[in-house]
C-alpha cells in the first residue's frame, strides 16, 4: 500500500469573512424607496387635486347645458356642452399624464386617479354626446321646433332625421359608462367614490332613455301612419273610480292615424260595446285571468283595467275589441285629467263640447272628478261629454299653437309621469317606451326591491275624488342581502255624507251613500315572507297573491265617510341588496297610481348595523346610517342607497370575513 503523500491531500479552503453590508447604502436605499413612494404620492395628490378643479367646471358646465336644453335654447346647449367637454378632456389628460402614472403604482392613491380617470372620460363623452344632438337639432327645418306636433300633424320626417344621431349619442355614452363600470371602486376618497357611483348611475340611466328614444324616433313614423294606417283604441281614465291603471275606463274612440294626421270616430260609453266571449280572448298575461275573471273583467269593460300593468290592460282591450267587434287596433291609448290640464296650460281655456260651459286649465281636474256628476246629464250623456272634452283637448294641442318648446315639455311630462298611457303592438315602439320608463309596466328589475300600493274601488261610487292616501315604507338591512320591510298605508274617506248620487252612491248594496269599498293590494320583492299585518292595529286577514314575478297581499274594507282605515303589513324579503356589512348598495322600485288627491309618500332605508349611508341617486336627508325620502308619490321611481363602514371597522371585518365573519 502506498502512502499518500501529505502533500497530494486538497487543504481545506479557508472560509471567506462575512462583510456586513455598509449602513450607508442601506440607509440610502430606504430613503430612495421613501423618496419615490413620497414623490409617486404628491404627484397623485397634485392630480387628484388638479383633476378636481376640472372635474367640477365640467360638471358646472353640463348641468348650464342641461338647462339650456329644458329652456329649448339650443344654441346655449351646444356651447355649455362644449365647454363641459374640454373640462373633463382636461381632466383627463391630467390624469393620463406621465405625472399622474407615476402615483397609480401606489395601490390606494392609484384606485382614485383611475377613478377620477374614468369619470372624466366619462362626462367628455356625455358632454360630446349632447354637443352633437344640439347640433342635430339646430340642422332641422326650424330647429327644436320642428319636433312639436303642427298644424294637426305628428312630426315623422323630422323624428326619422334625428333617430341615428340619437343612436350614435347612446354609443358614446355606454361606452362611457362601460369606463366608470370598471373603474376601482375600493379604497377611494369619500368625495371621489360618491362622484363614482354618481357617474355610474346617471350614465346608465342616460344611455337607457337615450336608446329608448332612438326606438321611439324610428319607429314613430310607423306608430302614425307613414306607411299605412293604424288605429288605436283610445279611452280617458278618470281617477275618481279608482283602477289599477289609475282610473275607471267609461268612455271610448277609435283613433286613425294616416301620415301622422289623427282622425277621431264619435266618442261612446264603453259599456255601448258589443259583449265580449272571454274563451275567445287570449290571456293578457300568464296571471291575468287567475286574478281578475273573479270580477268579469274580460266580460265588463269597466273592471278591464283592474291590472296595474298598462299592457296586460291594454292587451286584454284589444282582444275584447276584436272578439267584440271583430276588428283589430294596433294600440290603446289613455289619457287621464290631469294630462289634460296639462295640455290647456298650453292651449288656454276650452268650452265643454255640446254646453255653454267654459274651463281653464285649473279646474278641469276638478270638474272631471267631481262637479261634472252634480250636473243633469243621464249616464251616456255624462260620459260622452268627458269623452268631447278629452278629445277637444288633444286636438287643439295637436294644432301646435303657441310656443313649440312648451308643447315638447308637456308632452314628454304627461308620458313620463305616466297620465298619458301609451301602449303599442309595433314591438320596436313598445320596447322605446319600455326603455324609457314610460310604458306603465307592472315589473321591478331583477335584484330591486319594490313599493307598489294599488287601490281598486269596488262601490262603483266616484268616492276617490275625496279619499287622502299615504304611504309609509321602511326597510332595515341585514344579514346578507336580507331586509325587514314594512309598509303602512293609510286611506281617509273626507267625502260628505249627502250630495249627487252620482257622486256618492249607493250601488252596491250594504252601502250607504258616501261609503268606499277598497281593494287594496301591497306589493313585497319576490322571495317575500309575511311576518305580522293589521288592520286599524287588529289582526288583519289578507290574501295572498303574485302578478308578474311580483307578490303582494290583498285587503277588503269599507271606509264609511269620514272614516279611515290604516293597513301595516311586515314582510322579510332577502337578494334586495349586494355587498356586505362593510360596504354595499340597495336599490328600490316604487311603482305608483295616479290618485285626484297626491298621495303621499315616505321611504326610509336604515343600512346595516355599524354602517353609514354614503350615496343615495335622488336627493335623500341623511342622518348617519338612515335616509329618508319624502313626496308626492310619482309613476315610478328608482331608488339606489349607498352604505359602508368606518374604515377601521370596515377593515376590521374584511379581516375576519375568511374566518366566518359577515
Amino acid at each position: 500500500m502506498t502512502a499518500t503523500s501529505p502533500a497530494s491531500v486538497d487543504a481545506p479552503a479557508r472560509p471567506t469573512p462575512f462583510r456586513r453590508p455598509r449602513r450607508g447604502l442601506a440607509l440610502a436605499a430606504i430613503l430612495a424607496v421613501a423618496a419615490f413612494l413620497v414623490l409617486s404620492a404628491g404627484a397623485a395628490a397634485l392630480t387628484l387635486l388638479s383633476m378636481r378643479a376640472d372635474l367640477q367646471r365640467g360638471e358646472r358646465a353640463a348641468r348650464e347645458a342641461r338647462r339650456a336644453i329644458l329652456a329649448g335654447r339650443l344654441d346655449r346647449a351646444e356651447q355649455e356642452a362644449g365647454a363641459a367637454e374640454a373640462a373633463f378632456a382636461a381632466a383627463a389628460a391630467r390624469g393620463d399624464g406621465a405625472l399622474a402614472r407615476v402615483g397609480t403604482w401606489l395601490p390606494f392613491l392609484g384606485n382614485n386617479v383611475d377613478a377620477a380617470v374614468a369619470i372624466a372620460h366619462a362626462g367628455a363623452a356625455a358632454a360630446e354626446a349632447a354637443e352633437e344632438l344640439a347640433r342635430a337639432v339646430e340642422a332641422l327645418p326650424g330647429g327644436l321646433a320642428a319636433l312639436a306636433p303642427r298644424d294637426g300633424r305628428l312630426p315623422l320626417e323630422a323624428a326619422a332625421r334625428l333617430a341615428g344621431p340619437v343612436a350614435a349619442a347612446a354609443d358614446r355614452v355606454e361606452e362611457g359608462g362601460r369606463r366608470v363600470a370598471e373603474a376601482p371602486a375600493a379604497f377611494l376618497l369619500g368625495e371621489l367614490s360618491e362622484a363614482r357611483w354618481g357617474a355610474e348611475h346617471e350614465m346608465g340611466e342616460l344611455a337607457r332613455t337615450l336608446r329608448g328614444a332612438e326606438r321611439l324616433l324610428a319607429a314613430l313614423p310607423r306608430f302614425a301612419g307613414a306607411d299605412g294606417v293604424r288605429r288605436y283604441l283610445v279611452t280617458p281614465e278618470n281617477p275618481a273610480e279608482l283602477r289599477g291603471t289609475g282610473g275607471l275606463w267609461g268612455a271610448y274612440t277609435v283613433l286613425e292615424l294616416r301620415d301622422g294626421r289623427p282622425r277621431f270616430a264619435p266618442v261612446r260609453p264603453i259599456r255601448t260595446l258589443p259583449p265580449t266571449d272571454p274563451e275567445e280572448i287570449p290571456a293578457p298575461s300568464p296571471d291575468y285571468r287567475r286574478l281578475y275573471d273573479q270580477y268579469g273583467a274580460l266580460r265588463d269593460w269597466r273592471n278591464i283595467n283592474m291590472t296595474p300593468d298598462l299592457p296586460s290592460a291594454a292587451r286584454a282591450a284589444l282582444g275584447a275589441y276584436a272578439s267584440a267587434t271583430g276588428e283589430r287596433l294596433d294600440g290603446v291609448l289613455t289619457a287621464d285629467p290631469f294630462a289634460l290640464e296639462a295640455m290647456m296650460r298650453v292651449t288656454g281655456p276650452i268650452r265643454v263640447p255640446g254646453t255653454d260651459l267654459r274651463l281653464a286649465a285649473g279646474r278641469v281636474v276638478r270638474f272631471v272628478t267631481a262637479e261634472a256628476y252634480t250636473k243633469a246629464w243621464t249616464d251616456a250623456e255624462h260620459k260622452g261629454l268627458l269623452g268631447d272634452l278629452a278629445i277637444e283637448v288633444v286636438r287643439r294641442f295637436l294644432q301646435g299653437d303657441g310656443d313649440p318648446d312648451a308643447h315638447l315639455r308637456v308632452l314628454a311630462a304627461v308620458v313620463a309621469d305616466g297620465h298619458l298611457g301609451i301602449y303599442s303592438t309595433d314591438p320596436t315602439f313598445q320596447e322605446g317606451l319600455s326603455l324609457t320608463g314610460a310604458d306603465g309596466a307592472y315589473a321591478a328589475p331583477a335584484g330591486s326591491d319594490v313599493v307598489a300600493v294599488t287601490v281598486n274601488n269596488g262601490s262603483g261610487n266616484k268616492v276617490d275624488t275625496f279619499t287622502r292616501r299615504s304611504v309609509a315604507y321602511e326597510v332595515r338591512l341585514g344579514g346578507r342581502g336580507e331586509a325587514i320591510g314594512t309598509t303602512r298605508v293609510r286611506l281617509d274617506n273626507q267625502a260628505p255624507a249627502r250630495g249627487p248620487r252620482e257622486l256618492l252612491g249607493p250601488f252596491v248594496g250594504g252601502l250607504e251613500a258616501g261609503d268606499l269599498r277598497p281593494i287594496t293590494t301591497i306589493a313585497c320583492h319576490d322571495p317575500c315572507t309575511f311576518v305580522d299585518g293589521t288592520v286599524d292595529g287588529a289582526p288583519g286577514r289578507f290574501a295572498w297573491e303574485r302578478e308578474l314575478g311580483i307578490p303582494r297581499l290583498r285587503d277588503f274594507g269599507v271606509l264609511p265617510a269620514g272614516s279611515s282605515r290604516t293597513i301595516e303589513v311586515v314582510t322579510t324579503t332577502s337578494g334586495v341588496w349586494t355587498g356586505n356589512a362593510s360596504a354595499g348598495r340597495y336599490r328600490l322600485t316604487v311603482l305608483g297610481q295616479t290618485t285626484v288627491l297626491p298621495t303621499e309618500l315616505t321611504i326610509t332605508v336604515r343600512a346595516p348595523d355599524g354602517c353609514q349611508i354614503t350615496w343615495t341617486s335622488a336627493p335623500m336627508t341623511v342622518e348617519g346610517g338612515v335616509a329618508t325620502w319624502r313626496g308626492a308619490m310619482p309613476d315610478r321611481m328608482e331608488l339606489e342607497v349607498r352604505f359602508s363602514a368606518p374604515v377601521p371597522l370596515r377593515w376590521g371585518r374584511n379581516l375576519l370575513r375568511p374566518l366566518g365573519g359577515l
